[in-house]
């Protein structure tokens, strides 16, 4: 039965061209290897570095770089160079190859092909330096640009000046009207760079890593794309345009040489300015209505902001880490405040949560060591989880009237809190609510509470409860051995 199996494949092979994949293909001259990509019609070589494509028509897509019959040989190339008549770049042919430097295109490419993000074109090649674009080119879409922008990376780009849709000068790669700028090699020696005045778009992670430490942006500007400055360490100015309408996702995220950012108008992503340890003056436009996640977030220099009046919204984590803000005013419009928006403001003396305020998130005050003051709205009813956690200057603290839960760990490290009154209404404490509240002398509970965590007032060691007798609260107290006094 295996030998009847054995000949009909061998049939089988016969009649679909297998004789002619089994002709032999010239050997490289030093060696390395050979073989088909994918058909008969386009072969490929690896040599002394170099890998080769010849043949013409399109080259077979892979699903993967692990399907590549040269992947032995991806650690050792460094080049590659892909023959006249071929018409398109399969698909991961051209995926992780971390030694790669120079890509060679023909004249005869039309196509540079990609199905999904996971099979973008060059992605992983971190150490690509040069790239040609043929006339023929159309999209250059399926390129992987976060691959071709990391620290260590400086690719540049030479375009055909035939190609319709393409464009490049000095190595940086723009649409054919030089409306879009794509990308900036990130080691072009200049410190300074004039955006053409014909740029109304700079597209995501167009001068990720640059050396740059100025650029000036032209007045028709509309767009500045996802992380398009991210990890530009050196910049100190980009003043941004009138007429601006966005600003993407981490933009300037990691410019810690960055001084001010003058916002005009349009919207700001998020982490837009995160860790830009040296800006120390913002200023918002008057039409901003939400600031989102994690915006300035470990700027660190930055001491004051204006807050517009029409502000909605304060997201997570958006002031987070900026240890030297000293004050600000939250505008009356403001209805949320995300979770951590203020955590570790370590300057921040004061605050007036205004009655429009709604919804607080957990932790927003949390590691504030320099807070002494804060008023809450009054129709909040939670305190979330860490709220006020480590604020280690704060005395006193006014609990809103409709507060009904007061969460997790919400006071637990306020070492200069002295006396709280639990406003009636409050129904649970959570967890540590006073946990190392160290100077606690007085907490003043309602009738209304039904639920409270054993270890409220752990590391409270002179703390008193007052309650109703046959409270909740003096329940509590017989229960865990703390101090009561009847009230």
């Amino acid at each position: 039965m295996k030998r009847i199996i054995a000949m009909v494949l061998a049939t089988l092979m016969t009649l679909s061209g297998g004789a002619a994949m089994a002709e032999a293909i010239p050997e490289p001259a030093g060696g390395g290897g050979v073989g088909y990509c994918g058909n008969d019609d386009i072969t490929w070589s690896f040599d002394d570095g170099t890998l080769r494509f010849t043949g013409h028509g399109p080259m077979a897509d892979y699903y993967y770089y692990t399907y590549l019959p040269w992947r032995q040989y991806i650690d050792d190339i460094r080049r590659i160079e892909v023959g006249e008549g071929i018409t398109t770049l399969g698909v991961a042919t051209t995926m992780c190859l971390p030694n790669l430097r120079e890509v060679v295109l023909p004249s005869t490419l039309t196509e540079l092909r990609s199905k999904a993000y996971f099979q973008s074109v060059f992605m992983g090649c971190y150490g690509l330096e040069r790239i040609n674009i043929p006339a023929g080119v159309k999209s250059l879409e399926c390129i992987d640009m976060n691959s071709l922008t990391q620290p260590d990376t400086n690719v540049s780009f030479d375009v055909d000046p035939r190609n319709l849709w393409y464009c490049s000068e000095d190595g940086i790669l723009f649409d054919k009207g030089k409306t879009k700028l794509i990308h900036y090699p990130s080691k072009l020696p200049s410190e300074s760079y004039t955006v053409p005045a014909t740029v109304t778009r700079i597209c995501e992670n167009a001068f990720r890593y640059a050396s740059l430490m100025s650029v000036s942006l032209p007045a028709g500007l509309k767009y500045i794309g996802r992380e398009a400055f991210s990890g530009c360490e050196r910049l100190e100015a980009a003043a941004l345009p009138d007429g601006l309408i966005e600003i993407g996702d981490r933009a300037f995220y990691g410019c810690v040489s960055l001084k001010s950012a003058s916002v005009p108008t349009g919207t700001i992503g998020y982490q837009a300015f995160c860790g830009c340890a040296a800006l120390e003056t913002v200023t918002l436009p008057n039409d901003l209505e939400a600031l989102e996640s994690s915006v300035f977030e470990d700027c660190s220099s930055l001491k004051a902001v204006s807050l517009p009046d029409g502000l909605q919204r304060i997201g997570t984590w958006c002031f987070a880490g900026c240890e030297s803000l000293e004050g600000f005013d939250i505008p009356d419009a403001v209805v949320m405040l995300g979770h951590n928006s203020f955590r570790g403001c370590k300057s921040l003396k004061s605050v007036v949560v205004p009655d429009s305020v709604v919804s607080m998130g957990g932790g927003n005050f949390e590691d504030c060591a320099g807070l002494e003051s804060v008023t809450l709205p009054a129709g909040l009813e939670t305190l979330g989880d860490n709220m006020f956690s480590d604020c280690s200057s704060l005395k006193a603290v006014t609990i809103p009237d409709g507060v009904k839960i007061i969460a997790n760990m919400v006071f637990s490290g306020c070492s200069s809190l002295t006396s709280v009154v639990v406003p009636d209404g409050v129904e649970k404490m959570y967890t540590g609510v006073f946990r190392d509240c160290s100077k606690l002398a007085d907490v003043y509970l309602p009738d209304s509470l039904v639920s409270m965590a054993g270890d409220i007032f752990d590391g409270c060691p002179n703390v008193t409860v007052h309650a109703s007798l046959g409270s909740r609260g003096a329940l509590y107290a017989e229960e865990t051995g703390v101090r009561f006094a009847a009230e």
